[in-house]
């Protein structure tokens, strides 16, 4: 019986193989298959063997995430939320369409998707002119339709919280501070000032009210605020050290379709520079092997790696590196009002 799924990665090879401006002879050729069948998988009428599909990521240098069914699922959820508008009234779309529209061409699914994002943006913004203008408030700022918050969120999710650039690079920082769990903080210490002169200061709550970190690039002085626990100096440290050595892998990222605005992109760099710090006090094989040792226990994880709840919540949503994945978690954090 075929796999439903593996039947429906037509559309992904044959965008990934348009997109580099190759035949199917020239592709079949290189996947050791004949034309006449790479274009039976095209047209999704042939199953795609995990042989083939690893040739696909190794020829087009993907990942093989790039042919994961929850990708496409999320991608239909959006459009079947963005069809259930009014606008669309008239079409009666199905489940069966957009599932086609999706398998056929998932670059065109998401120009779909941005274009009507863009149009409820413009249209959300009249609203609220018009509003303004009814109230009389003419000269009233009109906000954006869309949160730089909600932009980051869904920048976070189209990569499944999983930044593979970001891991490497904590991992190299831990090279180089020659640190451990036991002497995190004062490795990291050690480390800005060697590597790039920056002194650590503790500052003083009456001076630095409000301030947990603050660094004065001109005077290389990094300040952190007495009241923060050993584990809060370390993340900060790391936090710090994100900023000053990553800042090639955030602008690459930064240039993500989802973020459209400078406080989005703002928002996400601090997102991404907490990741950073995550990584390094809770690196990934260290980290996963005693997850799957201690049956994913939040309260022992984080007394063994010396951080706190909400830290290790967080680093478990992280886990999705190809191979040694881990339970796909998915964390909502939700504020108490007395």
């Amino acid at each position: 019986m075929k796999d439903a799924q593996s039947t429906r990665l037509g559309g992904k090879v044959r965008a990934l193989r348009r997109h580099e401006s190759m035949s199917q002879q020239q592709l079949a050729e290189k996947l050791g298959i004949s034309a006449s069948y790479l274009n039976l998988i095209e047209n999704n009428r042939r199953p795609l063997p995990a042989g083939v599909l690893i040739k696909l990521a190794q020829i087009f240098t993907v990942d093989l995430n790039t042919f994961a069914a929850d990708e496409d699922a999320r991608l239909m959820a959006d459009l079947m939320e963005a069809f259930a508008d009014p606008l669309f009234e008239e079409q009666s779309l199905s489940t069966s369409d957009v599932r086609e529209m999706v398998g056929a061409s998932p670059a065109a699914s998401r120009a779909v998707l941005s274009m009507y994002k863009a149009y409820r943006g413009a249209r959300d913004t009249c609203d609220q002119l018009s509003m303004h203008l009814a109230e009389g408030d003419e000269t009233s700022a009109v906000e954006h339709s869309h949160l730089p918050s909600e932009e980051v969120n869904d920048f976070i999710q189209s990569r499944r919280n999983h930044f593979p650039d970001l891991e490497r690079g904590a991992e190299q920082l831990m090279k180089d501070a020659r640190g451990s769990a036991d002497d995190l903080y004062s490795a990291l210490v050690r480390y800005l000032e060697r590597a790039h002169g920056v002194h650590v200061q503790i500052g003083r709550w009456g001076s630095e009210k409000g301030v947990l970190r603050r660094y004065q690039p001109e005077k290389k002085l990094l300040m952190l605020s007495e009241l923060l626990p050993t584990r809060g100096r370390s993340f900060q440290l790391a936090h710090q050290i994100a900023l000053l050595t990553q800042r090639e892998v955030f602008n690459s990222l930064l240039a993500d379709a989802h973020l459209t605005t400078d406080s989005s992109r703002a928002l996400a760099r601090v997102a991404l520079a907490n990741y950073f710090s995550g990584a390094v006090l809770m690196p990934y094989s260290q980290f996963i092997c005693a997850a799957k040792e201690e049956r994913y226990d939040i309260d022992v994880l984080g007394r063994r790696f010396r951080v706190g709840f909400e830290q290790v919540c967080h680093r478990l949503t992280t886990l999705g590196r190809p191979g040694a994945e881990g339970v796909p978690f998915h964390m909502l954090q939700i504020e108490s009002v007395v």
